[in-house]
């Protein structure tokens, strides 16, 4: 006699659970291919993650050098076809071989804009006017130079300088070397 009861709750049961299932599918929406009482189908629903971005967002291009991996991403593309990632390479090269110290490649992201730092503790360079014009941000994932276009320009001092001096610090600083110490000639040249 117990078996009975057992399987008329177990039916019980299987038919509430698929009859929440029904209600959850239907008050979910159900698909967006199911014709309405018209026989037109239903207009899919916004979904946020496939929205393409308008054509007025512009989104960064990202290039990795084939000789360091250095990988660098440029704020606007317009910026690729000026700006030579080559050049940011051999830049990095010519730091850690003058200054003879070595560290973790950075990810270089040369904005077209003001340059904003990521975090507080940003190692950060100004031009006279206050401006910024390099920040070094290292953290435990790993470190991003950020470098105004307008430093490969020549606008404002020798084409590179900035970037030179941004690269220079940060391997100085882990290296764990006094500020004091730092050899300026070496972004100079």
């Amino acid at each position: 006699m117990t078996q009975p009861k057992k399987l008329r709750l177990s039916s019980k049961l299987q038919l509430l659970t698929a009859t929440a299932l029904l209600v959850t599918v239907v008050g979910c929406g159900g698909g967006t291919d199911i014709p309405n009482a018209t026989g037109q189908t239903l207009p899919e629903s916004t979904n946020l993650a496939t929205e393409r971005p308008s054509e007025d967002e512009v989104k960064p291009v990202e290039q990795i050098t084939a000789a360091t991996g250095v990988q660098i991403v440029y704020s606007d593309p317009e910026l690729q076809n000026t700006i030579d990632a080559d050049y940011i390479d051999s830049q990095w090269v010519k730091m850690q071989t003058c200054l003879q110290i070595t560290a973790h490649t950075p990810t270089v992201n040369v904005v077209s804009d003001r340059v904003t730092p990521l975090t507080a503790d940003d190692d950060v360079i100004r031009y006279i006017d206050g401006s910024i014009l390099a920040t070094s941000t290292v953290t435990d994932t790993g470190t991003t130079v950020q470098v105004t276009a307008a430093d490969f320009d020549g606008s404002l001092g020798p084409i590179g300088g900035s970037l030179r001096s941004i690269f220079g610090r940060y391997l100085w600083f882990s290296a764990n070397l006094p500020e004091r110490d730092y050899q300026y000639d070496c972004a100079n040249q």
